[in-house]
């Protein structure tokens, strides 16, 4: 990304838990990527942001989407 490996740096269980769920920064993450990715901010300057690949930042926002999405579905199933 600046060429300093700064990537490398961040904690590989940040994110993501080792079943695959969010954790809370990861949850965040997602929150945040959602707002910005809505307002025209493109993946390479989120991902840099957020210290990953392009492709991590995608899927953490394709995991947050999901999330989002099932419990969103869960409570209208409550409702009725």
């Amino acid at each position: 990304m600046n060429g300093d490996d700064t990537a490398a740096a961040v904690d590989p269980d940040r994110y993501l838990t080792a079943d695959g769920a969010l954790t809370e920064d990861g949850d965040d993450a997602g929150r945040w990527l959602d707002t910005e990715h809505t307002r025209g901010t493109d993946w390479d300057t989120l991902a840099a942001t957020l210290e990953v690949h392009p492709r991590v930042a995608r899927h953490l926002h394709t995991l947050w989407c999901t999330a989002r999405e099932r419990a969103a579905a869960a409570a209208q199933h409550t409702l009725f």
